[in-house]
């Protein structure tokens, strides 16, 4: 329910924990056990109006120069990944 695991080909196996939750405003994910780098992972929700909520997601993590190199496609891939599978979910007005 609140943890998630995963392989990154370039980052081996990674087990992560909803670690901070605000209703309808903020997630943090951060990782837990052995991981190869230090990491966070926020997601936001700011409501504009009645029908429309803007998200950003955001990675921050703790990388030396050559892992950044190594990293940074698939990280981003990663997030583009969930942004396109987020606009996948049937979204309905609850009144």
């Amino acid at each position: 329910k609140d943890s998630c695991s995963f392989s990154i080909k370039e980052a081996g196996h990674i087990t992560v924990n909803l670690t901070e939750k605000t209703p309808y405003n903020f997630i943090k994910i951060s990782p837990s056990g052995k991981v190869p780098f230090t990491f966070n992972f926020y997601i936001q929700l700011k409501q504009i109006s009645e029908n429309d909520t803007k998200l950003k997601l955001t990675i921050k993590a703790e990388l030396n120069q050559m892992m950044k190199m190594v990293l940074k496609k698939p990280l981003k891939k990663g997030l583009d990944d969930i942004i396109d599978k987020l606009g996948q979910i049937p979204f309905h007005q609850y009144s």
